[in-house]
C-alpha cells in the first residue's frame, strides 16, 4: 500500500505524502485498510520512534486501541508495546479486552522479559480460568515457554540447587573447571613465552632461538591438550564411575601439562 520507506518525520516527501497517507488510511472505514495503515506505522517507528508523535498521529494512536476490529487494537497495542512506560497498561488493556481474540494475544505479551513477575503471576492466574478456550490454550503455551526459556548458567545452577540436585551442580562446576583450567594454563605461559621472545628480539640475543624452540614445544603440548579433550568430547553417554575416571584422567594430564610449562620455562627466562 506504501511503497516507500520513510526516513525523517521532517522529509518533504514524509510531510507531503506518506504522513497524510497514513493518516486518511488510519481513519478509513476498511478495517482492513486500518489495519494495513495501523501496521505499516508499527513497522516505521520500530527504529524511528518519533513517526508516533508527528501530525495527528497520537490521536489516532489511542483511537486504534479502541477500534472496533480486534485485529486493528491488536497491532495497535504491539506497538506501543515497544514503550516502556506503556508495556504494563498496554498488557492490561489486552487481558481486560471483551473480544478472546485480543486476549489470546495480550496472553502471549505476558512472556516478555521486560513484563514485572507482579503482573505475570496475576494475569496468568486470570487467562488460565479465562472462559474462552483459545485463551486458555494460549496461557498454557505461554506458561510453558517462560518455564523453559533459557537462563543464565548461574541462575540454573542456582535451580537445580534449590530443587535439590546437587550433585548435578558439583558436576556442571568439575565440568566447567576442567575445561577452563589448561585454557588459562596454557594462555599463562604463552604470554610469558612472547614476552621472553620479544625481550631477546629487543635485546638481540641468541636465547631467542631458543625462546622460539620452547613455544614450538608448547604449541605442539597444546595441540595435545585439545586433541585429548575433543576425544573426551565424543565420550558418549557415562555413568559416574566412567565420568570420575575420565576427570581423573583429564586432570592427570592437566598436572603433567602444567608440570611442562613450568620446566619450559627455566629455558626461556632471564
Amino acid at each position: 500500500m506504501f511503497h516507500w520507506l520513510a526516513r525523517s518525520p521532517t522529509d518533504d516527501f514524509d510531510q507531503g505524502v506518506l504522513i497524510p497517507a497514513l493518516s486518511r488510511a488510519m481513519s478509513d472505514p476498511d478495517p482492513l485498510i486500518r489495519y494495513a495503515a495501523y501496521g505499516q506505522l508499527s513497522t516505521i517507528s520500530r527504529n524511528r520512534p518519533a513517526y508516533l508523535q508527528v501530525a495527528d498521529f497520537p490521536g489516532l494512536i489511542e483511537a486504534g486501541v479502541k477500534d472496533p476490529n480486534p485485529k486493528v487494537r491488536v497491532v495497535v497495542m504491539v506497538m506501543l508495546l515497544r514503550d516502556d512506560t506503556q508495556r504494563a497498561a498496554i498488557i492490561e488493556r489486552g487481558m481486560s479486552d471483551a473480544d478472546p481474540y485480543v486476549r489470546r494475544n495480550a496472553v502471549s505479551w505476558l512472556a516478555l522479559p521486560e513484563t514485572k513477575a507482579s503482573q505475570r503471576q496475576a494475569f496468568m492466574e486470570d487467562a488460565i480460568n479465562d472462559p474462552h478456550p483459545d485463551v486458555r490454550r494460549s496461557a498454557a503455551a505461554t506458561q510453558q515457554n517462560w518455564d523453559t526459556r533459557e537462563r543464565a548458567w548461574p541462575v540454573r545452577l542456582w535451580l537445580l540447587w534449590q530443587e535439590g540436585e546437587r550433585g548435578q551442580v558439583g558436576m556442571t562446576i568439575l565440568i566447567a573447571v576442567t575445561v577452563a583450567t589448561p585454557i588459562l594454563i596454557g594462555g599463562i605461559f604463552l604470554l610469558y613465552y612472547m614476552a621472553r621472545l620479544l625481550t631477546y628480539l629487543q635485546q638481540r640475543r641468541w636465547r631467542a632461538t631458543a625462546t622460539v624452540s620452547v613455544m614450538a614445544a608448547w604449541a605442539l603440548a597444546s595441540y595435545g591438550m585439545f586433541i585429548l579433550y575433543f576425544a573426551a568430547g565424543f565420550a558418549g553417554d557415562l555413568d559416574g564411575g566412567e565420568i570420575a575416571l575420565l576427570a581423573g584422567i583429564l586432570w592427570g594430564a592437566i598436572v603433567v601439562y602444567s608440570t611442562l610449562g613450568w620446566g619450559l620455562h627455566y629455558a626461556v627466562r632471564r
